[in-house]
């Protein structure tokens, strides 16, 4: 026996839908739905009246398909849709922005892409980041899968960079090139250099030695080095910090790596949870940077101790010592 549909009267959000489209209530009042012909899709009641007044923006990808494929969506809802999730995101970080284009054309540089650096490469590609480089030698592990969220099986033995870079393309459409060896010396900055026209770095390595080592031949090679994020693990801290966009925001030689922590207590592992967790944060500030040019993170390292669940902002310190900025 078919249902006996109440039809509701349209509202102002009605002009997102073909002129044919019905706001209906099932008869138990529990569903409203949106009718085209005879195709109804259902939604909880307060959610269907919802999108019927706001518009289809309200839903996710998935539903707002089903309304795309059921030709229920006015012209030009298709497209419109399908971006405002972000730029929703990035108008509640930078209320006064309009223009995205500086995070959508930057050159994201991912030196490390294990499962920290991977992760935030997702998360920026997830957010509209479009541009990649992954710079990394190594290759993935099975004790690896556990925690590269765009890795199976059938690439244990493969390189990380290779894998990632086929996900961020496959996934996201990004334009991404890889450079397959660890980043070491004035060769990977002119690399860089060479390849990027708006480069922002992430050091995402293990090893802040060589992040140190690396930002040294970057401030060697060129006076005006690009922004910078360091990201990582330091004893029982997941770690992000600083950023450095500006010369004055912190010194990008003695600021680059974390303090080596003497406790042999609790060590933060690299899990999923954690890289998650400090990508999250990273990406909101980095897109701050990018879209208004501050963040929470110049010239600051933010550490959140796993142990007590505290966290802190912190001022990095130049150092008296350093042979760049205290020449």
């Amino acid at each position: 026996m078919t249902e006996r549909l109440e039809t509701l009267p349209k509202a102002c959000g009605s002009r997102h839908f073909r002129a044919d489209v019905r706001l209906v209530r099932a008869p138990d009042r529990k569903r409203s739905g949106l009718q085209r012909g005879v195709r109804v899709i259902w939604f909880p009641d307060e959610i269907g009246d919802l999108v019927w007044n706001k518009g289809p923006d309200m839903l996710g990808p998935d539903l707002r398909m089903l309304l795309d494929d059921a030709d229920m969506l006015a012209a030009g809802e298709e497209i419109a849709g399908r971006s405002d999730r972000n730029a929703a995101f990035l108008a509640a970080l930078c209320p006064q922005v309009d223009d995205l284009s500086p995070f959508q054309a930057t050159d994201f540089v991912m030196v490390g892409c294990g499962g920290l650096g991977s992760q935030i490469a997702i998360q920026l590609a997830a957010l509209g980041a479009r541009r990649f480089l992954l710079i990394d030698g190594d290759r993935i592990e099975a004790s690896n899968l556990n925690r590269l969220t765009f890795a199976s099986a059938e690439d244990i033995g493969l390189l990380k960079t290779e894998v990632l870079a086929r996900h961020l393309v496959s996934r996201f459409s990004a334009s991404v090139e890889t450079v397959p060896e660890f980043a070491l010396g004035a060769d990977a900055v002119w690399s860089i250099l060479q390849r990027t026209r708006l480069p922002f770095v992430l050091l995402a390595g293990d090893d802040a030695r060589l992040a140190r080592s690396f930002l040294a031949a970057y401030h060697r090679v060129t006076p005006t080095p690009p922004p910078y994020l360091h990201v990582g693990y330091v004893g029982a801290h997941c770690m992000t910090g600083p950023l450095v966009a500006q010369p004055e925001d912190a010194c990008p030689f003695c600021g680059s790596a974390a303090e080596i922590s003497a406790d042999e207590g609790f060590v933060a592992p690299s899990a999923l949870a954690n890289n998650a967790l400090i990508a999250g944060f990273a990406v909101s500030q980095i897109a701050m940077e990018r879209l208004t040019g501050q963040s929470a993170l110049s010239g600051h390292r933010w550490l959140l101790d796993l142990e007590t669940g505290r966290t802190r902002l912190r001022p990095v310190l130049k150092h008296l010592q350093c042979k760049v900025c205290h020449p």
